[in-house]
């Protein structure tokens, strides 16, 4: 089949319904948690670049593919030291991205602004939000229904809508605790708002292995509330890899490194284990984050 069919939903809840988005789907946040979190930005003394590019369900025809940049940097170039209370500084950030489903095409912008202060000497906290916009392209050629010129398909246009969230976190050398919402300013039928919650803690086996157990908790009305359960082992601080299970009866392998404090490369690997086609329904997501000036110390979920 050339066309992406999605005749089920027309017949039971009309297209419109049917279309409506989830915040794009990550399994490497945790390297990359400004996707998910504005408070996140700025929160080592580096500026920090990533893209990825994230396949999903590879062996079907309109499944999800996603493509992002990311960018962001304290103002001053001074992380969280330990020890000592830091003054406040400013951080700021920015975000693109293109994600294709089916017949429709989403393209989305944002910057976003962090302030980040000290509890105490090891408790930092930050606060960031995020603004932005959406753009939804419905491509009607891609597809096709038992009705011709089904009225419910040509009433659809493409749209554009605001967008916007928030985002706390809370950390010290070896705990950190995040909070975020998603899609909050959106007006558009394509959009849910999505809601996060994620905590990890560092254990150190020796001065060359750690392991840092985490988990997300993830809201949204557009799916069953979901949760990740995660387990990653660093090697010389330079290697790593992971284990996630996800609660829509998923299991991510992840694996990268980084070289040099300045280039890190990641991959994970998605299998549906429940699924009768398991491999036909596997996801694939690579990331490639550089990092430019002298790196600072950092909570534990980061480098």
């Amino acid at each position: 089949m050339k066309k992406f069919i999605l005749i089920i939903f027309i017949a039971i809840t009309g297209l419109v319904g049917a279309a409506k988005a989830q915040h794009a789907l990550f399994s490497q946040y945790m390297f990359n948690t400004y996707l998910i979190n504005p408070g996140v930005a700025g929160i080592n003394d580096q500026i920090e670049a990533s893209v990825g590019y994230r396949n999903q369900w590879v062996y079907f025809e309109g499944a999800p593919k996603t493509i992002y940049a990311s960018i962001h940097s304290p103002l001053n170039k001074k992380g969280p030291r330990y020890n000592k209370k830091d003054k406040p500084y400013h951080a700021l950030g920015g975000y693109i991205f293109s994600d294709k489903y089916g017949p429709i095409q989403e393209f989305g912008a944002n910057v976003s602004y962090t302030y980040h202060m000290s509890f105490t000497q090891k408790i930092k906290a930050s606060f960031g939000m995020y603004g932005g916009v959406r753009q939804y392209i419905f491509n009607k050629n891609e597809m096709t229904t038992f009705i011709e010129n089904d009225p419910r398909v040509s009433s659809l246009k493409n749209e554009l809508s605001l967008d916007g969230g928030f985002g706390s976190w809370i950390y010290s050398d070896n705990v950190y605790l995040g909070i975020s919402g998603n899609d909050l300013l959106s007006f558009s039928g394509f959009a849910f708002n999505n809601y996060y919650l994620t905590s990890g803690y560092r254990h150190r086996i020796n001065r060359d292995l750690e392991v840092i157990p985490s988990f997300l908790l993830k809201a949204t009305h557009a799916a069953p509330f979901q949760v990740d359960i995660n387990a990653k082992l660093r090697l010389y601080n330079m290697y790593w890899a992971g284990l996630s299970y996800r609660t829509n009866k998923s299991v991510v392998v992840l694996a990268g490194l980084k070289l040099k404090e300045m280039l890190a490369i990641g991959y994970s690997y998605d299998i549906p284990w429940m699924h009768v086609e398991k491999f036909r329904a596997a996801s694939h997501e690579i990331f490639v984050t550089y990092y430019f000036g002298k790196p600072g110390v950092r909570c534990p979920e980061f480098w």
